[in-house]
């Protein structure tokens, strides 16, 4: 409730009803992972919703970087249909929805049910089971439920089962069946996206829309491309050295000083939370740099002496 808020880096995991709801203006929702919804009532759950009903005001927010699973135990008891990103009761006005993973089972993967300049750009929205009912998953932008038509939205490098979209409609990739998600993803099954070398969605995006990073924090625009949907394509030797990395940053939060425990680290990549770069520097330069770098949250990225990416992590800076 309310404005001006940032929700960062949570995991929400078990759940009945909502995961997360958006009621005010102004409101960043980034980096959080929301999973395992359980199935108790007649309540249709979301993974994120908004509304404007009962008076609220939800204009000007941002969904960036999240990832919503329906369950990563399809066998536990009271699995049920969870809806992704649940916007029905317009109208949304001036919205980011950009680098999300949803993996869920209904048909509303992204919705929006009256919208105006909203923009939907490189998300990855796939049912698990999309030849069981209620799926497969979509993303839609659709009037509101008075009639009224949205107005002046954008989708763009996203990829999904299905779009029923009143808008610009650019560079959007449907998949929908097992063996196209196989022929595109590391493993379906086990909701890992990133993409296999042989995918058709590398290269395949829009420059124009495609934002700066991916959900990991990785540099989109390598060699003047970039890959439709939340995860740019890296070699696989790069992918697995990620998590044989140990990299430890303190304090956290920082002022003036901010220090990094690695063997491996050479570069250190700065970044907003809205993916906009705030330049590279060697590590053992880190610290004069500080003082240009602005207050609140931000994305710092690790590179190797190659250029490889090794790890991203968000960090604080205090006045």
């Amino acid at each position: 409730l309310g404005d001006y808020h940032e929700v960062v880096g949570n995991m929400i995991d078990n759940f009945s009803g909502d995961g997360m709801r958006i009621l005010g203006s102004y409101i960043s929702f980034r980096n959080n992972t929301i999973k395992n919804c359980y199935d108790v009532d007649e309540n249709h759950d979301d993974g994120i919703q908004s509304f404007t009903t009962n008076g609220y005001v939800v204009d000007h927010n941002e969904i960036i970087g999240n990832t919503i699973i329906n369950t990563d135990d399809s066998l536990r008891p009271l699995v049920g249909s969870l809806q992704g990103i649940g916007c029905f009761d317009g109208f949304y006005n001036d919205w980011l929805v950009i680098n999300n993973v949803i993996n869920v089972n209904h048909w509303h993967g992204i919705t929006f049910l009256g919208a105006n300049n909203v923009r939907i750009i490189n998300n990855t929205v796939i049912d698990p089971t999309p030849d069981i009912t209620p799926g497969a998953s979509w993303i839609r932008i659709a009037d509101h439920k008075d009639g009224s038509p949205s107005s002046n939205c954008v989708v763009a490098n996203n990829v999904a089962n299905k779009f029923v979209i009143d808008a610009i409609d650019v560079n959007n990739f449907v998949l929908t069946d097992y063996e196209e998600y196989s022929s595109n993803f590391i493993d379906y099954s086990i909701a890992d996206f990133r993409l296999l070398s042989t995918s058709s969605l590398i290269g395949a995006a829009s420059l124009e829309y495609a934002p700066e990073t991916d959900i990991n924090g990785n540099l989109r625009l390598i060699d003047n491309i970039a890959d439709v949907g939340a995860y740019e394509y890296m070699e696989t030797s790069t992918v697995q050295e990620q998590s044989k990395v140990d990299i430890w940053v303190y304090p956290n939060p920082f002022s003036n000083e901010l220090f990094i425990k690695s063997e491996t680290v050479e570069t250190v990549c700065v970044f907003t939370m809205n993916g906009v770069s705030l330049g590279c520097f060697l590590r053992e330069n880190l610290n004069e740099q500080l003082h240009y770098l602005p207050v609140g949250f931000l994305l710092i990225q690790f590179q190797d002496k190659n250029g490889n990416v090794l790890e991203s992590q968000i960090v604080i800076k205090e006045r």
